[in-house]
Parts: structure tokens; sequence; C-alpha cells
């Protein structure tokens, strides 16, 4: 992999005094991977930077204008394929009401075929890389929230969930997570949980532990979902929209499993929202 950096437009430092503490805990991992600065010493084994691959020109065009437009939706919209494409089917045993790309229907590429490219060698990364296994599927990993980082005029990143649906075991996982769970066999793991979040940012990819030793516990993971260990894209910034990698798509090369799913009306201003189970 080569040396290079990415290089994001100059913009101004992170505003961390505001906000939660779980948007000033997750804006202090941002400035830390931005600048390419290692975590602080109290986050050091909570925080870990993995190697990733570099974006494409066209993420940074994309940021820029995102940061321009006063109606976020629009600008995404205007970096979009206008072909629609609706995700194939998870599995026979899958549960018909499952809606993976939530309500937001048919999903679109980037016009861009080397954004989505590098978005699906991103997945792979993490995939690679990650401290604990990480299976890309419908029940393990197979979406990123895109995000624009809090304060003006910040760029974008990704917060990736793995491990979205484990199994329902009345011993070990006695948690319901909805139709998308039916048929999983991706069986729960305490360490596995703990590592299932990655962020990407300014060029550099992150696994957090949030697990319940870590320091990042009580300031990242949603109230509620402690089980899961979730944390939630909107303490990193202002959610856009959701990434989804088709990985089970087989009869499509890597970059055409790429599907992006707007908010509910593309043209209007991203919302922020609560986090959904996973």
């Amino acid at each position: 992999m080569s040396p290079q950096r990415y290089r994001s437009a100059p913009h101004g430092r992170l505003r961390c005094a505001n906000g939660s503490p779980g948007e000033a805990a997750a804006c202090v991992i941002l400035e830390h991977m931005g600048s390419n600065i290692q975590p602080e010493a109290a986050h050091d084994a909570s925080i870990r930077i993995l190697p990733c691959p570099l974006p494409p020109n066209s993420w940074q065009a994309l940021s820029e204008a995102v940061a321009a437009e006063q109606c976020k939706g629009a600008a995404l919209l205007g970096h979009l394929h206008p072909r629609p494409h609706r995700a194939p089917c998870m599995a026979l045993h899958s549960h018909p009401r499952c809606r993976l790309l939530g309500r937001e229907g048919p999903g679109r590429r980037f016009a861009d075929r080397a954004l989505n490219s590098w978005l699906a060698r991103t997945f792979h990364a993490v995939h690679a890389a990650a401290p604990q296994p990480v299976v890309l599927g419908p029940h393990g990993l197979h979406h990123a929230h895109l995000f624009r980082a809090h304060a003006a005029g910040q760029g974008l990143g990704l917060l990736f969930h793995a491990a979205e649906y484990p199994a329902y075991c009345e011993q070990g996982f006695p948690v319901h997570l909805g139709y998308c769970q039916a048929g999983s066999t991706l069986q729960y793991s305490p360490d596995t949980m703990a590592w299932r979040n990655f962020v990407w940012y300014g060029g550099s990819l992150a696994a957090l532990d949030t697990g319940p030793s870590s320091p990042l516990n009580q300031r990242l993971v949603y109230p509620g979902l402690e089980a899961l260990g979730t944390v939630y894209e909107g303490s990193f910034g202002d959610w856009l929209a959701d990434v989804y990698y088709i990985s089970w798509w087989a009869e499509r090369r890597r970059q055409q499993r790429i599907l992006v799913s707007l908010p509910g009306i593309p043209h209007a201003p991203a919302r922020r929202r609560r986090p959904e189970l996973g």
C-alpha cells in the first residue's frame, strides 16, 4: 500500500468543547485521526488504527460539495448515478418483512466508479484488519453511516457497524433485533461486539473498543444499546446517508455491490435521527 497520505481540504479545528459527552469523545477521536496523531494514552488500548486504501479525488469533491450546499441531500444526489437498484434477497430463510435498506427503497451508486470501488475496498479493509473476526454479509458487516463531522467546514466520515444481527439465543444472546435477524447464523461473542464499531475519517480507519472495560463505553455507546455496544453516528456528525455493501450480490463486481440510501426525501435537508438497533 502506498505510504502517501490522504490530504483533506484546509479547515478549522473541530469544536470538541461543546455537545454531549458522546459528541465530545467522538470529536476528539476524529481530531486525532484527521491530523494523523496517535490517540491520547487513556484511549490507546481502545482505538486501533487499521490499514486502509486511499480515497479517490471524487471523495474530496463530494466533501466540498456537501460543505457548500445548504441542502445536503441535494449535494449528495448530484454525485449519485440516477439509476436506482434494489438489493437482492438476503436468503430464502430470511423474513419477508425484512427491509435491509430501510424504508428508503432502492439505492443508488455513486456516479464515479472509482468512489464505489474505494468504498468496497474499505469494507474489505475492515474485514481483513479488524481486531476481532468480522463477517461480511446481511447479518454481519453490510453498511456504514455517512456523516459530516460536527463544526462548519469539516469533512465527511463513515461509521461502520459489524455484527449487525447476531443470532437469537435464549442463553447467550436473548435479544430480539427485528425481522432481519431471522435466519442469522452469526454467533454472539462479547469480544466481537466490543470491537464492532469502525470509523473512517481524514484518511485513517480506526477500530473502536466499546466493551464494558473500555473508557469509550460510557462516553460513546448509545443508551439502551449497551448489549450491542452500538456507537451512534450522530455523535460524530450530521448523518447524511447510509452506504451498503451487498457482499452476497454474487453476479456483481465489488464496486457494483455499493448502494447508497438517502433520507426519505432526497431534496430535504439531512436531519438528526435516533440510531437503529444495530
